[in-house]
């Protein structure tokens, strides 16, 4: 079985590659291989490819080939792209009605519904990071994070949200912050297990997916 999740660029891939290298290990040794892809390699706006073109590339890929499951992860924030929503309940409910709508269009079998799932990441995966606080601290090489942030961490918002957030952690500290290596960096020494607790409302879902894969 092909698991394949997108996301919106390339620091979301190689961050969840990090943290999910023993998962997606131990899922290859039970034939299942769970892919992180990014929207695309290019410049542009990685979230409206997530909502529109990812799509299309699910339908085409889940009537191809009948072992695969396909599931996009977006942010939350900015709201409102490509259609209306700023929680993660209208996102997400948005993103299946496309979906739907474009099996519909394609004249695809409505039952390829059942292998393609959202999820999204309140309110940017930087939020990760913002759970990860033992990770972060041994990162920075610093016990006292200098840099106050709302918790629960998914309950951030779209004025401050989370990636605000972290780089201004990382200027506080006075440490270099590289939006595509530095997740991974910090997600490689990262606990699933506290992260799905500080992130119960959209990433926990997310581990359960993958984790059931």
């Amino acid at each position: 079985m092909k698991v394949i999740i997108y996301v919106e660029g390339p620091s979301d891939a190689s961050g969840l590659r990090e943290l999910f290298r023993d998962l997606t290990a131990a899922k290859e040794e039970q034939g299942v291989r769970i892919s992180f892809v990014p929207a695309h390699d290019g410049e542009g706006d990685h979230q409206n490819w997530l909502l529109t073109h990812a799509l299309k590339k699910a339908v085409n890929i889940l009537r191809n080939d009948p072992q695969s499951r396909v599931a996009v992860a977006p942010d939350l924030t900015p709201p409102n792209r490509v259609f209306p929503h700023g929680t993660a309940d209208e996102l997400v409910s948005g993103v299946q009605e496309r979906f739907q709508r474009e099996l519909k269009n394609r004249d695809a079998d409505p039952r390829l519904q059942e292998r393609f799932a959202v999820f999204c990441f309140q309110f940017e995966f930087e939020v990760l990071l913002l759970a990860a606080e033992d990770a972060l601290r041994a990162h920075l090489q610093s016990q006292d994070l200098k840099c106050a942030w709302t918790r629960p961490v998914e309950q951030q918002n779209h004025g401050r949200p989370p990636r605000d957030v972290i780089q201004e952690l990382f200027r506080a500290h006075g440490a270099p912050y590289d939006r595509v290596l530095t997740p991974a960096q910090v997600l490689r020494i990262a606990s699933i297990a506290d992260l799905r607790k500080a992130c119960p409302q959209c990433f926990a879902p997310f581990v359960d997916f993958l984790e059931n894969a």
